[in-house]
């Protein structure tokens, strides 16, 4: 998933599932991804466990700001890896802030916001909604 803006860009590349060969879904969701970041004199580049479960309200969180029912959206993680938040302005630009942790030893942390469009943020769910049939949620809470 590639989300770019006015300065910078975002990509998020699903690795492989992380499968223990179980139907629970707290051992079954888990998503090793590779996260790269580019913004003016900062680059980021790791890897990070994301849960299917999150990005899928995520995803659902985006249709709502991509319909006009909500002016936000945001992809919070049960671990640090990546924290994204959407804000649509009354011109419709969308504002997007993050936060990129490193999960290793270092806990290095990238701080960003930029301005990207409507259009933009579309691709990046559709993007999302290919991963999320890919690895469909596994089991229940």
């Amino acid at each position: 998933m590639i989300l770019k803006g006015d300065i910078g860009y975002l990509e998020l590349e699903v690795l492989t599932n992380k499968i223990s060969g179980s139907d629970d879904f707290w051992e079954e969701n888990w998503l090793y991804t590779s996260v790269k970041g580019n913004f003016p004199g900062f680059t980021a580049n790791y890897d990070c466990n994301l849960r299917t479960d999150d990005l899928k309200r995520c995803y659902n969180d985006v249709i709502g700001l991509i319909n006009g029912i909500t002016n936000n959206a945001k992809l919070t993680t049960l671990e640090e890896g990546i924290e994204l938040s959407f804000q649509k302005d009354k011109f419709g630009s969308i504002q997007v802030s993050g936060k990129l942790t490193a999960t290793d030893l270092t806990r290095c942390c990238l701080e960003f916001t930029f301005v990207t469009d409507i259009q933009t943020v579309i691709s990046f769910n559709s993007q999302l909604h290919k991963i999320l049939i890919e690895y469909p949620i596994i089991g229940k809470p």
